[in-house]
This record gives C-alpha cells, sequence and structure tokens, in this order.
C-alpha cells in the first residue's frame, strides 16, 4: 500500500488522474484482499479458466465506454494524455477482476495495459516507472506461459494420452 500511495502522488503531480484513481482503487482492493485472505475461510480452490470470445466482446465494449467516459471526464481537468489514461485505467480494472476470477487471458490484458503505459509515462517523462512497466509486461509474459500451462494440464492431467 505504500508504493500504491507513491505512484498516487506522481501520478498527480503527472497529472494522470485516471492512473492516480486506480491506486485509490488498487488500495481498496488490497485491504479487502488482506481482509478476506486473513479470515482463513475454507473456500473451493478456483481453477484457471478460459472466456469465450463473446465475454471478450463485451468486455472490450465496456473497457472502450469506460474509456470514453473517464476520458471526456479527465479533459475538464486538464488531464495529461486523458483517453490512453483513461484506457489503461479502465482496462486495468476489468483486469484485475478477470485475475480474481483466475481467467488465463487476464495476462493479454496486461500485457497491452503494461505496454500502453511504458508509451506513456515514456511521454510523461517518467522513466523509472516507464522501466517498471517493462518489468510488468515481461512478468505477465512469463504470467500468461505459465498459466497457459497449468490450464492445459489440468484439462489433461495425463501427458500420454
Amino acid at each position: 500500500m505504500i508504493g500504491v500511495s507513491l505512484l498516487l502522488a506522481i501520478y498527480v503531480e503527472a497529472r494522470l488522474y485516471s492512473d492516480a484513481t486506480l491506486q485509490v482503487f488498487y488500495i481498496v482492493m488490497s485491504i479487502y484482499g488482506w481482509a478476506s485472505w486473513s479470515k482463513r475461510r475454507k473456500q473451493p480452490t478456483l481453477s484457471i479458466s478460459i472466456l469465450p470470445i463473446r465475454r471478450h466482446a463485451w468486455l472490450l465494449v465496456l473497457g472502450v465506454i469506460m474509456t470514453v467516459l473517464l476520458g471526456k471526464f479527465w479533459t475538464l481537468f486538464d488531464a495529461a494524455l486523458p483517453f490512453a489514461d483513461a484506457f489503461t485505467s479502465s482496462f486495468s480494472i476489468i483486469a484485475t477482476f478477470m485475475v480474481a476470477r483466475k481467467i488465463l487471458e487476464n495476462w493479454i490484458y496486461w500485457i497491452v495495459i503494461d505496454t500502453v503505459c511504458v508509451i506513456i509515462y515514456v511521454e510523461r517523462e517518467l522513466w523509472v516507472i516507464a522501466l517498471l512497466f517493462v518489468i510488468y509486461t515481461i512478468i505477465a509474459i512469463f504470467g500468461w506461459k505459465v498459466w497457459y500451462e497449468k490450464w492445459k494440464h489440468d484439462r489433461n492431467p495425463d501427458p500420454s494420452i
């Protein structure tokens, strides 16, 4: 939460208001996650799944609508790169929920989001944060690979078949 709070301050100064707002979302999600995990409830393990293409189409439409609305809103406050910033924040919220549900394709969303973030942060001359998001992009690529192999294995645990 300290790191998220620091990023919040940096984003406000850089006038990346959607990213700043997203950090507040992450703080809330961190508290929620901490509370949920600390209860140590017995829950069935969620397995990795994939979404039908129709569901992705709806998520993409939702993300575009959120991007346009948020981007237009932030133009009222002289935000830097309001639509690019709104795009990464809108789709980050969607991808965060996909991670929570263990949906394999979340990693594809993160690869795209993190790559766009690198471009935004280079444009705003936030070099260290741009480098951080290059690392996040690499992690997302590896995340996709690991989850895909696990998903494939779970569908067919006997490699001789």
